[in-house]
């Protein structure tokens, strides 16, 4: 049979534990001046009572009884686990320890004086048995606490990472039917600037399918993707749309969460470079200074929207990067977006 890691870890943690357990018995009889080979009996016969007190207290007693607020079948439980244990570790003593070690004649015990003999089992086992019962018990109890968190920050990883791919393949068709889209305008228009196209969005294909698997990328790439994007629109707009464009970046390389910015951009040209608009303008800028990404973008909105037109806050672009916000950056980003009558305003600030 195969054992998995957990398995074998779990193994080795048992093993581990009372063979610690065994050798300090061992070093604790040596002190009293006993021979090594005189304490080794003792030592691992008074193993057994030990372990099965351990496992009953950890295994059974603590979560089926204690944890299930069965507070009085607990004690009794206890009760009885503490006696039946410490009898047998008497019992273990008298027939086998001495038997072995102590030299002839001496009084043995008999059965009924060892059962009833209730001050010699508190005073001599019950200590000795579930001090180590215990120990073994807190021992089992923070190991699985420990484990149980790491599963379930497990579980929370493996959803926030399956939430990212379901947005991240939102982005990708539809940052390439927009695109496309563009292309389509072009071909229309039998423009000469078809070709470029195509080359801008062969690039821009190419850094989202085979360099966007990771879960970060450089800065330079996302700009450049944005850059791209934007020399795309400018050739379908040409001179109806102002646009200006700012960038510094003090660190080009710092990562950041591949496709993350593209919505602000598409959402700019979408509703500031719009047919309703009287006259288009977009404003982008973008500057990192020590590690504090800043992103600003305005663009003019027509006064009366279409009515297939959504609202600027919803659908899959912003709405798909406030979502990817709160997973990716829960605690380090800032976005705020504003509306007037014939503008809109977004700022993001990310702590990269």
């Amino acid at each position: 049979m195969v054992t998995t890691p957990d398995r074998q870890n779990e193994l080795r943690f048992h093993i581990l534990f009372w063979l610690a357990i065994w050798l300090f018995g061992c070093i604790q009889s040596m002190w009293a001046d006993y021979p090594f080979l005189v304490v080794i009996g003792p030592a691992t016969l008074m193993l057994f009572p030990q372990i099965m007190a351990g496992y009953t207290l950890a295994y059974y007693q603590v979560p089926q009884l204690l944890y299930k607020r069965k507070y009085l079948l607990f004690a009794l439980s206890l009760l009885v686990s503490v006696y039946v244990f410490s009898v047998l570790a008497r019992l273990m003593m008298v027939y086998i320890i001495e038997e072995l070690y102590r030299e002839p004649p001496f009084a043995k015990e008999s059965i009924p004086e060892i059962l009833t003999d209730i001050k010699r089992l508190i005073k001599g086992y019950v200590f000795k048995v579930y001090s180590y019962a215990s120990a073994f018990t807190v021992a089992v109890l923070i190991k699985e606490r420990f484990v149980n968190e790491r599963k379930q920050q497990a579980l929370i990883q493996e959803k926030v990472t399956s939430e990212l791919n379901f947005l991240k393949a939102q982005v990708h068709p539809h940052f390439l039917f927009n695109t496309l889209n563009n292309l389509y305008v072009l071909t229309l228009q039998k423009s000469d600037k078809a070709p470029e196209t195509v080359m801008k969005l062969s690039q821009m294909l190419d850094y989202m399918l085979y360099q966007c698997d990771g879960d970060r990328v450089p800065l330079s790439k996302e700009v450049a993707l944005i850059q791209n994007y934007i020399e795309l629109e400018k050739l379908r707009y040409g001179d109806r749309l102002s646009l200006r464009y700012d960038q510094s970046l003090d660190d080009p390389e710092r990562p950041i969460a591949p496709l993350l910015l593209v919505p602000l951009i598409e959402n700019a040209f979408k509703h500031g470079a719009s047919s309703g608009v009287d006259k288009s303008w977009i404003t982008i800028e973008i500057l990192l200074q020590e590690g504090r990404l800043t992103v600003k973008v305005v663009n003019g909105k027509a006064v009366t929207k279409p009515k297939d037109d959504t609202q600027y806050t919803k659908g899959i672009g912003l709405g798909n990067m406030r979502n990817q916000l709160q997973l990716i950056y829960p605690e380090s980003h800032r976005l705020d977006i504003e509306e007037t009558s014939a503008e809109f305003h977004v700022l993001l600030e990310i702590e990269l």
